[in-house]
């Protein structure tokens, strides 16, 4: 008999970044073991709601699979292209059109209007996210992006009959009128901070993870999801 898939996706805190051993205490393989399913992590670190999104639409999912997705911060934007769709972060090619590793320092240096002090470095290596956040970035249109993929992703596994569940990350501060997406009522940023941190100092550590994936996993048995 196939053993269930679970299957997560996400930024950083769903790959389990800085943990001393992800494979075993990131919060999708903790809550794999609760749940005696495998554990598939697509968790991409820096990804944005926009790679989640390109990420879910092309995965092999199978009839039995749990999907849960735990979305990240608004303001992280990449651009995808025809040639990326398997690229892994780290490789060369990844990095040259990624905008999703450097956004979250590229927000803090656009509220504090640093442009003019990062040297050349950030002329010869991040023109691109310069340039999109000086010029092109709002918050009111990345939130509405932001739940456009959230929302279109939760039809698409709907559409496939995929038991899927929503994850707020980061806990967002506007939702649209058109948003249709319940998220499961626990977050990481109440959790992590009541734990050691990882390696990091700055991602959840084992133990918030390992408290984060029993929140989930009762959650999930009121949904008599096992």
């Amino acid at each position: 008999m196939t053993k269930n898939r679970l299957i997560t996706f996400g930024c950083s805190l769903t790959y389990g970044q800085a943990l001393e051993d992800r494979e075993q205490e990131s919060w999708p393989a903790q809550l794999g073991k609760l749940l005696n399913y495998e554990v598939v992590n697509q968790g991409r670190c820096g990804s944005s709601v926009k790679r989640i999104w390109w990420e879910v639409l092309n995965f092999p999912f199978k009839e039995n699979d749990l999907v849960i997705i735990g979305w990240t911060h608004k303001d992280r934007w990449c651009i995808i292209k025809e040639d990326t769709t398997n690229l892994e972060p780290g490789s060369k090619n990844y990095d040259e059109w990624n905008v999703d590793s450097i956004n979250d320092m590229y927000k803090k240096i656009k509220e504090k209007n640093l442009f003019q002090d990062l040297g050349p470095w950030l002329a010869e290596n991040n023109h691109l996210a310069k340039t999109w956040y000086q010029n092109f970035h709002d918050d009111f249109d990345m939130a509405l992006n932001c739940f456009l993929c959230i929302n279109h992703i939760d039809y698409y596994l709907k559409d496939k009959n995929i038991r899927h569940f929503h994850l707020d990350m980061t806990e967002h501060e506007y939702f649209p009128k058109f948003n249709q997406v319940k998220f499961l009522p626990v977050n990481m940023n109440n959790i992590r901070h009541q734990f050691p941190l990882a390696t990091d100092g700055w991602h959840p550590g084992k133990l918030a993870f390992e408290h984060f994936s029993k929140e989930i996993y009762k959650l999930l048995h009121k949904e008599e999801i096992y």
